[in-house]
């Protein structure tokens, strides 16, 4: 027989449970190729390009995304970096697009890859315009081995967008420079 007090454990656990499952992290998909930009939908896309320098042995994990007005959380994946040739510069990265809907973002922590635990901070907001492609420029993903269990990672964030406009318009031809909104991430203030 249940009493009063086994039922508030079981509710204080199915709230729990609810609550979890409700915070699940949203792995962000590729846009079609035909994706149309519409300020009316209140969804904005994202573009942004990823590098590594530093020790290239080390596997890229994930960043964290999370909506300052919704608490919604998504996973961008920056594994399977793809090697991209421009003109006379060799670009070795990852051009990443993708949609969410409108409003203020940030960039929450880093977390490393499958062989490896825990996660980074990085704590860097930004905006995201409906019916815009919202440029968060080039992020550098640092990292640099200091021992067999030790390292540093850094994220740098520039705007490159001569670079990686021409690479997102390959895949996306549809978008044009106007409706670009650059969106560099900010430090996050305390």
């Amino acid at each position: 027989m249940f009493t009063q007090n086994k039922l508030i454990t079981l509710g204080v656990w199915v709230g729990l449970f609810v609550m979890l499952v409700g915070c699940k992290s949203v792995v962000t998909e590729e846009l079609a190729p035909n994706y149309q930009l519409d300020a009316k939908s209140n969804q904005g896309v994202i573009a942004m390009t990823v590098v590594r320098t530093g020790n290239p042995s080390w596997e890229l994990g994930s960043v964290v995304l999370r909506s300052l007005d919704s608490d919604k959380v998504l996973e961008v994946s920056l594994t399977d970096l793809l090697d991209v040739q421009k003109d006379d510069d060799k670009f070795m990265g990852k051009v990443q697009v993708f949609s969410v809907p409108a409003g203020n973002y940030e960039f929450e922590r880093y977390r490393l890859a499958s062989n490896q635990t825990g996660h980074i901070p990085i704590r860097r907001q930004f905006k995201v315009e409906a019916g815009k492609v919202n440029y968060l420029g080039n992020m550098n993903v640092f990292l640099k081995l200091e021992g067999s269990h030790r390292g540093t990672i850094n994220f740098l964030f520039s705007n490159q967008l001569k670079r990686d406009f021409p690479m997102i318009q390959e895949r996306y031809p549809q978008f044009k420079e106007g409706d670009v909104a650059i969106q560099l991430p900010r430090q996050r203030r305390s």
